[in-house]
């Protein structure tokens, strides 16, 4: 299996987890979202869990699907930046002072049942 050439630096990650944050906040799957930009289930599965890194191309795709501009995400992976962990996960030990919705809180229950097993 052909690896990403390039290293997938911090702030990719953390678009990366803002990407997959506002995908399924919005209760969309990875094919929906492949649908709705072009851009192949599989890369996207590949950027969200930091297999790949996203270009700019693809960042804007996404971002207007959302009906976002690209550096909403950016803000957004800035200001919560503690929030998660490389894999994209929510990290409860970083989420001081941040209120967490019904979806977060379920996904973090989630995490720590699978962490369980």
């Amino acid at each position: 299996m052909a690896t990403n050439p390039r290293q997938i630096g911090e702030s990719t990650r953390l678009i990366a987890a803002a990407i997959k944050a506002t995908r399924a906040a919005r209760g969309l799957r990875q094919e929906d979202l492949a649908r709705s930009t072009g851009i192949p289930a599989r890369t996207i599965a590949k950027i969200e869990n930091g297999q790949m890194a996203i270009d700019v191309e693809q960042l804007g795709r996404i971002a207007d699907s959302f009906g976002q501009e690209m550096g909403d995400f950016i803000r957004y992976a800035r200001a919560n930046a503690n929030l998660y962990r490389p894999d994209g996960s929510l990290n409860p030990a970083d989420t001081t002072g941040y209120r967490l919705s019904d979806e977060e809180m379920n996904e973090l229950h989630a995490d720590d049942t699978k962490n369980e097993g």
